[in-house]
């Protein structure tokens, strides 16, 4: 082999290894940006949970906090949790900077279960609805009132989760699906209250 060769092997091994290593680099920006997430909802469920241990009979300061917590969790800018029994919805509990645009456009004690609104839906339909995109709506969602008032708020994506005795309605500004390990995270910590 010549040196012109060897040269030439010795700056393709190189560029073979520095190219791994850049890859390698991205994978583990990447998992460490998935830890630090997971870390995020591991304390916030920690809140909640301890929240909920704490709570000594006050009904209403345990769902307010949940719903605070939940904005973390999830990074909604508001939360929205709608006590329901018997497929009829009771008090409800908002936390989040987007909350007065809502209130304005849909009153807590105008939701009733099976109206035509967000958390009348979620309630008389007893399963989870996904707005992916407010400016983009289903036509099945498009008379809700409560949702142009969501999009002036800077909300871009909705979901209304239903649980055995209450369900948690998040909103994202940001036009990207949820991840299901927050909701499914979100219902069961939420479900314990």
């Amino acid at each position: 082999m010549t040196r012109l060769s060897q040269d030439a092997d010795l700056a393709r091994r190189i560029a073979e290894l520095e190219q791994k290593n850049q890859s390698s680099a991205v994978e583990i920006e990447h998992l460490q940006r998935e830890l630090a997430k997971s870390r995020d909802c591991q304390r916030a469920s920690a809140d909640i949970l301890a929240m909920i241990a704490s709570t000594s009979g006050d009904a209403d300061s345990a769902p307010e906090q949940i719903a605070e917590t939940t904005v973390r969790l999830i990074g909604a800018p508001s939360v929205w949790i709608q006590l329901a029994e018997n497929g009829e919805c009771g008090k409800a509990f908002r936390y989040g900077a987007s909350d007065e645009l809502l209130r304005a456009g849909l009153p807590p004690t105008a939701v009733n279960a099976g109206d035509r609104n967000m958390p009348g839906a979620v309630v008389g339909r007893n399963r989870q609805i996904h707005v992916p995109d407010l400016d983009d709506l289903d036509p099945d969602l498009a008379e809700f009132p409560g949702l142009p008032h969501a999009r002036a708020a800077g909300t871009r994506t909705m979901c209304g989760t239903p649980l055995p005795t209450n369900f948690a309605l998040g909103s994202r500004q940001a036009m990207f699906s949820f991840l299901g390990l927050k909701i499914g995270l979100s219902c069961r910590v939420l479900a314990t209250s």
